[in-house]
């Protein structure tokens, strides 16, 4: 902040009319949402970051004269969040355009909730499950399972599905085209919501006391379907995988996820397992939210004496017909070899890194995508030997 603050002061005092220019093209471009999130950020700020449920009541409830005042006694704050705005996406732009001139795609994700505390909530209070004072009614989660006796209690709030469908899913559809504009494909994140959502009372501590309610998912996939075309989307369609679930992701042609790390250690009908893939879906050797593949092996193959190694051991294994000593490799060759039509590779599993490389430990907030690789760590050898693998499996 101390660097874009300063390249601020020096962009009020600049003469160069083509920045400036290229600034108010932005600016116009982008008013939809900029002009909406730079107010919220300055009044975010000259009240100590409070959420916006905390703000005076007029500015909270968006009484349009609050909203002009602030505009004039924030201007100058109101400015240096548009520029902000205006210097990251002038930088993403370059980076994308780079990326595509050399055959790369980048995908992009969409979370499907949001913080509670953002303009977005702010700007749109009638399309969420919100009390007259801003705050949730209910909130997402999923419920109790094998793995945690009292679910999981995400604390997002929740879309009001029926006033969102009665007005054209307005705002779903500019995300969607604000994000079609920045990325290749995009990942939609939590793709089972789509189905039906899992509501817990706002005031419940844990997410055991909720209820299943419906998504109009096919409603709202149709009205993308309408407004964009086919639209490149990845399913992220992990979790209880109902067939209600199945018949959304399969009806409109979008492919959903296989992680390899999840295929071992049940019976050969596991759909994570590469003999069970289809064409249209996605493989990783493992995700963002995963160990790396060095990790996952070196977790299960450290036991006490005499125990008995895991049965996901000794299926992987014997799977891809290895003795572990290349693992990072074999789980690479089982992605390329499938018939998957994409394959993603996480960069630690190229390099056959442990779980120090890992990327993020889902729940927690404390060293997080951190990790970086070095100069000198992408060898000619590893370069070699994935070059021969994408050319033999036609990747």
């Amino acid at each position: 902040m101390p660097m874009l603050k300063q390249a601020f002061q020096k962009f009020r005092n600049t003469s160069d009319e083509t920045l400036i220019g290229e600034f108010h093209r932005f600016c116009d471009a982008n008013g939809f949402w900029l002009e909406d999130y730079s107010l919220y950020r300055a009044i975010s700020l000259a009240n100590d970051q409070a959420q916006w449920t905390d703000w005076d009541e007029a500015l909270k409830d968006r009484e349009p004269e609050a909203l002009n005042n602030s505009r004039i006694v924030l201007d100058d704050e109101v400015f240096a969040q548009k520029f902000y705005q205006f210097i990251f996406f002038r930088q993403w732009r370059l980076l994308r355009r780079y990326a595509n001139e050399r055959g790369i795609a980048i995908i992009g994700d969409i979370p499907i909730y949001l913080t509670g505390d953002s303009f977005d909530v702010w700007c749109n209070q009638s399309q969420f499950k919100l009390d007259n004072e801003g705050k949730p009614t209910v909130v997402a989660g999923v419920p109790p399972d094998a793995f945690s006796q009292t679910g999981q209690l995400w604390g997002f709030p929740i879309y009001d599905w029926d006033k969102m469908r009665e007005i054209g899913f307005g705002w779903w559809i500019e995300r969607a085209r604000f994000n079609l504009s920045m990325f290749d494909i995009i990942r939609i994140d939590h793709f089972i919501g789509f189905t039906r959502a899992w509501e817990v009372p706002f005031e419940d501590e844990t997410a055991a006391n909720g209820q299943w309610i419906s998504v109009p998912g096919r409603d709202l996939f149709l009205t993308f379907r309408h407004t964009f075309g086919e639209v490149p989307l990845i399913a992220e369609d992990l979790g209880e995988l109902t067939p209600e679930v199945e018949d959304l992701r399969d009806s409109f042609g979008v492919p959903g996820m296989c992680v390899l790390q999840f295929a071992f250690g049940a019976d050969a009908k596991n759909p994570h397992l590469p003999h069970n893939y289809i064409q249209n879906s996605v493989v990783y050797t493992g995700t963002h939210d995963n160990d790396t593949v060095v990790g996952w092996y070196k977790a299960r193959k450290k036991r006490k004496s005499g125990q008995p190694s895991p049965a996901a051991l000794d299926h992987c294994l014997k799977y891809l017909t290895s003795d572990g000593s290349g693992i990072h490799w074999e789980f690479i060759r089982a992605a390329l070899s499938s018939v998957s039509d994409i394959a993603i590779v996480p960069l630690q599993d190229v390099l056959g890194l442990d779980n120090k490389a890992r990327m993020n430990v889902p729940a927690t907030s404390n060293g997080n995508w951190s990790w970086r690789y070095r100069d000198g760590d992408l060898t000619a050898a590893i370069a070699s030997k994935l070059t021969e693998m994408n050319e033999l499996y036609g990747r």
